[in-house]
């Protein structure tokens, strides 16, 4: 009896294994046929005659890596008077659901449609209000908000507006660049009072005699009480050098970050950003150098972040274009433009050439992604621009 018992149990315990097992297994097998859905948002000319006459907005969609089919989302041709730029460069997808474009459009992905069609320029986005500058002597100037839960896009309070200059993060202070005498000044806006902060911020970017534009001061906020601006000092030589200091609008305090040596001439203004990892970087002539506040140093970069463990070779190589890597390993070199690439999970979209020819007119898109750990080739006859990622 005590042995048939020990037998029963041995059998039980033996059948609880198997079911665990098969348990475990099937668990496995459904979580490896979840699909993942990833759509790369791109505009597309609309031609007619060799010549642009609006856009296309077109998603690419994939499933689990692999490029499954094509959408057009929404068409807008230029002689309907709606001003949807995707060609422009600051294209943004927000909340997975709203493209902001560079123009100042905002299109709804869920409904294939125009929250607003005006062309405004995108200031700052603050939960479902999304903040705009207008600056027209028929229409208005001022600030305007576009409200996502009610679709409605009206302008803002005076108070909201009354601040003068490049915004700080909260909208309560103004810098003003006064180009009327060399060297450039500074000057702090309150709304209600104005104060010079910095006395010789320089003479502007050195840019060379192709340039058809006037110097700028790159001027970057850092917090609501710091900002950074970028001196160029006066040279007979043809590179000069170049200073970034760190402001204090409590106090004024100046402090100098980092001197860039020998800059050459540029044909446009250097400029601050900011990558996906949150690291400032300043752009110039010379390189790309990511700033250290704590020790104090511009940090030279030759690869850039483009969030998501992607990075892209800042420079151009002649023979090859520029290097891409994900999570410190290269996954390929193509002619094609760095700073348009766009990323998501596992994945990037890149506007490719051919070797040595015009990126303003890419031949299309590569893209890339950590499932098939291939790149898919997606020609297309006039590319305006990747907008972004969305997931599915």
């Amino acid at each position: 009896m005590k042995t048939r018992l020990i037998l029963r149990v041995n059998s039980l315990l033996k059948m609880k294994k198997i079911f665990f097992i098969l348990t475990i297994f099937l668990c496995l097998n459904c979580h490896s046929q979840i699909e993942r859905k990833n759509a790369l948002l791109v505009s597309e000319h609309i031609s007619e005659g060799g010549i642009a006459i609006g856009n296309h907005l077109v998603s690419y969609n994939f499933i689990n890596g692999k490029l499954i089919s094509k959408d057009t989302i929404i068409s807008s041709p230029t002689d309907k008077g709606v001003g949807i730029g995707y060609h422009f460069s600051q294209n943004l997808v927000y909340k997975n659901r709203y493209v902001i474009t560079g123009a100042g459009n905002v299109i709804d992905l869920n409904s294939n449609s125009l929250v607003m069609v005006e062309s405004d320029h995108l200031v700052s986005i603050k939960g479902d209000s999304i903040i705009f500058y207008r600056d027209n002597v028929l229409t208005g100037t001022g600030y305007l908000i576009c409200d996502l839960r009610k679709h409605t896009y009206k302008f803002a309070k005076k108070s909201f507006s009354s601040i003068k200059g490049y915004k700080s993060p909260n909208f309560k202070l103004g810098l003003i660049l006064v180009k009327s005498e060399l060297p450039y000044k500074i000057i702090l806006n309150t709304g209600k009072s104005e104060q010079l902060i910095v006395k010789d911020c320089g003479y502007g970017t050195h840019l060379s005699s192709d340039a058809s534009l006037r110097p700028n001061v790159p001027l970057y906020w850092i917090d609501n009480e710091n900002f950074i601006y970028a001196k160029y000092k006066f040279s007979s030589l043809d590179h000069v050098p170049v200073e970034i200091h760190c402001v204090n609008v409590n106090n004024f305090d100046s402090k100098k970050i980092a001197t860039i040596d020998s800059v050459p001439p540029a044909i446009s203004n250097s400029y601050f950003s900011t990558d996906p990892e949150g690291k400032i970087i300043f752009n110039c002539s010379k390189a790309a150098y990511i700033l250290d506040f704590i020790n104090n140093k511009a940090r030279l970069t030759n690869m850039i972040s483009r969030g998501n463990g992607f990075l892209v070779e800042n420079s151009t190589n002649k023979d090859y274009g520029s290097k891409i890597t994900f999570e410190g390993n290269e996954i390929g070199r193509f002619w094609c433009k760095q700073h348009s690439s766009k990323t998501t999970e596992g994945f990037i979209g890149v506007e490719y050439g051919e070797l040595g020819s015009n990126l303003g007119y890419p031949k299309g898109v590569k893209v890339w992604n950590n499932i098939t750990q291939t790149w898919i080739t997606i020609e297309i006859n006039w590319v305006s621009a990747i907008v972004g990622w969305v997931e599915k």
